[in-house]
């Protein structure tokens, strides 16, 4: 019975502890979801570039007169559309091509 009351709780712990940091690339929005999908899609892959795309995203969003803002807000809408690389890039160069 020890054994089973620890197990048990073990199991609760780990299920605990997986629910914290970031949600699934699905549930985000915004410049959540474009920093999500930098780590996971862009040239520079890996989790310390979260917070750097997250800033600029938002950067973006409060200031979007300048053309690297501008191109930023494009690459977080294409974001919204996919979780997929793949579809990310393709909307990524087509928002390039057909931006002013």
């Amino acid at each position: 019975m020890w054994k089973t009351a620890c197990l048990s709780l073990a199991v609760v712990f780990t299920l605990a502890a997986c629910g914290k940091g970031t949600p699934p690339i699905a549930e985000q929005k915004g410049c959540e979801r474009y920093a999500s999908m930098e780590v996971t899609c862009g040239d520079t892959k890996g989790e310390e570039v979260r917070s750097m795309a997250k800033a600029f995203c938002e950067g973006a969003e409060k200031d979007s007169g300048n053309l690297m803002s501008k191109m930023i807000l494009l690459e977080r809408d294409c974001a919204q559309t996919t979780t997929e690389c793949a579809p990310y890039k393709a909307c990524i160069d087509k928002a390039k091509v057909e931006s002013p």
